[in-house]
This record gives C-alpha cells, structure tokens and sequence, in this order.
C-alpha cells in the first residue's frame, strides 16, 4: 500500500505542478497540448493515466481520508479513461481540438481548480 500512496502523491504534485503552470500561463501548456494531440503517444498517455490513477484511488480509498470520493473519482478516472482508449486517434484529436477551441479561454479556471484537485490528494493520503 505505500507504493500506492507514493504513486497518489506523486500524481497529486504532477497535477499540482501542471495545472499552476495552465493557472500562471495558460498558452503555453495549451498550446502544447493542441500540437501534439494528434500524436499516438499523448492519446496512450492520456487513457492510460486516467485509468492508472483510478484504480490507485480505488485500491487506496479505504486508507484515505476520504474513502467514498476516492472511490467515486477512480471509477470516473476509470471510465474516461477506458473512454478515451476506445477513441480512435482522430477523433481524440477532434475532442482535445474541440474542448480546447470552446474553453481554451477558461483553461486558467480549470488551472486554479486543477491545483486544488492535486492538493487534496495529497492531503487525503497524508
């Protein structure tokens, strides 16, 4: 189980550390984020992640401080993540495109809200 709660605090500060960066200067990350949206390795990347994290949430919900959200949010984590590794590679590219083109604007929103995701989980391990 430390491993588990290793790799949750690990993906809390990743998501910490990225979404200030999306917060502080939101071109940037976006932008890097639409030129290699067609590529396979950020489509693996982004399923692969998601289904990761879920299950670490899943399997450490019941040590949390938080043991429903944490079940709660793995299977969600689960479910996009199985959603975007069934997208064929043009249409991931089409959503990433899509959500980009209609709430790019707000990405320093998402940013703000993003860092305190990525506090809590460290929080609910800890």
């Amino acid at each position: 189980m430390f491993a588990i709660k290793l790799l949750i605090i690990l993906f809390g500060l990743i998501i910490f550390l990225a979404a200030g960066s999306l917060a502080l200067r939101p071109r940037s990350l976006t932008d890097y984020l639409l030129r290699h949206a067609g590529d396979s390795w950020m489509h693996v990347l982004a399923a692969l992640v998601r289904i990761l994290m879920g299950a670490a949430l899943l399997v450490y919900s019941p040590l949390s401080r938080f043991p429903l959200t944490f079940q709660i949010l793995g299977w969600i984590a689960i479910i996009a993540g199985v959603f975007l590794a069934l997208l064929p590679p043009s249409r991931f590219k089409q959503l990433v495109t899509w959500a980009f083109d209609r709430f790019g604007g707000y990405a320093w929103i998402a940013g703000l809200a993003a860092v305190a995701f990525g506090a809590f989980l460290v929080y609910a391990v800890l």
